[in-house]
């Protein structure tokens, strides 16, 4: 389990990254982001983290890509829309980032995806309404 970014108790953003060890049941901080992030999304996918989005002074578009063997983070593709508040799953060798709000706050309902193979985003089918802060689960090969 890894929980990036986010705010802290006085609303200060950050960039520190922690690392839940269920074996020895505690918590440990990894490498802090290259950048500051609140309600960014996170996704495991093929032996990395990708941390996407978020908020710092405006919705961001960055993604990095910490990789655990090596303890480093590196800058990942951009998405194609900045967004916070945003929902992920990870289906099929792709991350899905659905929905969130844009640099306008206008909630979205805007979804594009990422293959690590490609190292390129995809855009996808929009959903029917747009959603902010909204979660999001994969049930037999369906994104919830």
């Amino acid at each position: 389990v890894y929980v990036a970014g986010g705010r802290d108790d006085c609303y200060n953003t950050l960039d520190s990254v922690e690392c839940y060890n269920a074996t020895r049941n505690e918590w440990r901080e990894v490498a802090r982001m290259r950048s500051k992030r609140f309600a960014p999304v996170a996704a495991f996918l093929r032996g990395k983290l990708y941390v996407c989005g978020g908020f710092y002074a405006r919705p961001l578009n960055t993604v990095e890509v910490y990789d655990p063997e090596v303890g480093s983070w590196q800058d990942g593709v951009p998405m194609t829309v900045a967004r916070r508040g945003a929902c992920v799953a990870v289906l099929d060798e792709y991350i899905y980032v659905i929905g969130g709000s844009d640099e306008s706050s206008r909630t979205l309902s805007s979804v594009e995806r990422f293959s690590p193979k490609k190292d390129r985003w995809e855009v996808m089918p929009a959903m029917s309404r747009s959603r902010f802060g909204a979660g999001a689960t994969v049930v037999n090969g369906m994104i919830y």
